[in-house]
């Protein structure tokens, strides 16, 4: 099975033909008989290694595009549930990756495979939970996965691991996940996320003494968790939000950072005077200024466009 490894050193226009022969080869549906006959000894022995090979193969985009034809999701589901941690891992994990094919979203946003995942969340392995959860953030990349997700409850499930019992990784995977499911701006999952107590627990972890990427996950789910809802624009406000953001916006090493910092102000202070009163108050419009005459040639095309409307809001 290494033979089919699609080495990232590999030169690309070599690697697309090499992805094309297995496309065009029995490859995939050998792979996919190993876990449809894992029932048998020899398949047992293969399972994983075809576990492997998929995970590799379905980072293309070719590749998730014939998993989909040849309806591996059927296969796959199963292995979601099961009680063998590995198997649920690699199962989840080629899952997330069809998700983000954008001609896979009906299929990987259907009740079937977002109901196994969500309930992938109360495995008792750590290392699974944050599988499911990077499979949940990419179904949700998708308006009728973010639906599926919302209608089986995986918004009060996901805020649920946000909570300080469970690790940092932990915590910045369902961070990232539910930025992306209220990225849709559906209000009354705003207001959820703040009446749940979900919403200072993000602010909490944008403060610095967690890692720039628990940070960055936090930022990105306030700006999609706090646009053009009064309330909980406040609530961020109120709980020493706009400070930290700006620090960030100043002073991150990450660009994932710094750009979500940038997005999250934006959506914390758009339409609301108190918040841009705050901000002209307490330094943030030079420090943007600054960012802008020092930073704008490196700045990401969301980041400049942050930028920019938050230094005429302010102005």
């Amino acid at each position: 099975m290494n033979a089919i490894e699609l080495s990232s050193s590999m030169d690309r226009a070599v690697k697309e033909r090499h992805v094309l022969e297995i496309v065009d080869s029995n490859t995939l549906e050998t792979l996919l008989s190993f876990l449809q006959d894992s029932d048998t000894i020899v398949s047992s022995d293969l399972l994983v290694p075809a576990f492997l090979a998929l995970i590799r193969l379905s980072t293309e985009s070719l590749v998730t595009q014939e998993l989909v034809r040849l309806d591996a999701l059927e296969i796959l589901i199963p292995f979601v549930t099961q009680t063998d941690p590995r198997l649920q891992a690699a199962a989840c994990l080629i899952l997330g990756n069809v998700a983000l094919e954008p001609t896979a979203a009906d299929v990987v946003s259907s009740s079937k495979v977002v109901r196994a995942v969500l309930s992938v969340l109360a495995s008792p392995h750590e290392a699974i939970k944050r599988a499911a959860l990077t499979c949940i953030a990419n179904i949700a990349s998708c308006a009728q996965g973010r639906h599926q997700i919302i209608e089986q409850d995986g918004v009060q499930r996901i805020c649920e691991l946000l909570e300080d019992e469970y690790s940092d990784p932990l915590r910045g995977a369902a961070t990232f996940a539910l930025g992306n499911i209220v990225s849709g701006w559906d209000i009354d999952i705003q207001d959820l996320i703040r009446e749940n107590g979900a919403l200072p627990t993000l602010v909490l972890l944008l403060s610095p003494v967690f890692s720039e990427d628990v940070n960055s996950n936090a930022a990105w789910a306030v700006h999609h968790g706090v646009h053009l809802n009064a309330a909980s624009q406040s609530l961020v406000a109120e709980a020493g939000g706009l400070g930290m953001l700006v620090q960030h916006i100043e002073s991150a090493v990450l660009e994932s950072l710094q750009t979500n910092a940038l997005l999250a102000l934006e959506s914390v202070v758009v339409n609301n005077e108190k918040n841009v009163a705050w901000c002209r108050s307490n330094g943030a419009l030079s420090a943007l200024q600054r960012i802008q005459e020092t930073d704008d040639d490196v700045l990401n095309t969301n980041a400049k466009q942050s930028l920019t409307s938050l230094l005429e809001q302010l102005k």
